[in-house]
C-alpha cells in the first residue's frame, strides 16, 4: 500500500468477515455488508475491489462514477463481453491501466 494510504472501510455480504477485518485493522476502519453504500462517502480516494468475480464489472463502474479511483482484481469481467462496460466508464474519469 502506498505511503499514507489508509484502510477507511471493509465491505463483505457477510459481515463477520468484515468484522474479523475489522479487529485485524482496527476500529476506526467501518465495516459495510453492501459495498454499494461506500460509493456516497465523501472520504474515500478509490477502491480495490475483490468482491467475487461477477460482481468486478458492477463495482467497478460504480467506483469510477462515483469519481473514485478503482483497482480491480482479476479477472476484470466474468465474460469477455462485459469488459467493455469497464472501459468507456474507467476513461471518462481516469486513464484505464493495465497490468499483468
Amino acid at each position: 500500500m502506498p505511503d499514507g494510504a489508509q484502510i477507511a472501510a471493509v465491505t463483505d455480504a457477510y459481515v463477520k468477515k468484515a468484522e474479523a477485518l475489522q479487529q485485524q485493522l482496527g476500529t476506526r476502519v467501518a465495516v459495510c455488508q453492501d459495498y454499494r453504500t461506500l460509493f456516497d462517502r465523501t472520504d474515500l480516494d478509490g477502491v480495490i475491489v475483490t468482491a467475487t468475480d461477477l460482481h468486478h464489472v458492477s463495482a467497478g463502474v460504480l467506483a469510477c462514477m462515483a469519481g473514485l479511483d478503482a483497482y480491480v482484481e482479476k479477472p476484470a469481467a466474468l465474460r469477455p463481453a462485459f469488459a467493455p462496460f469497464l472501459q468507456p466508464t474507467g476513461t471518462q474519469t481516469a486513464p484505464m491501466e493495465r497490468g499483468s
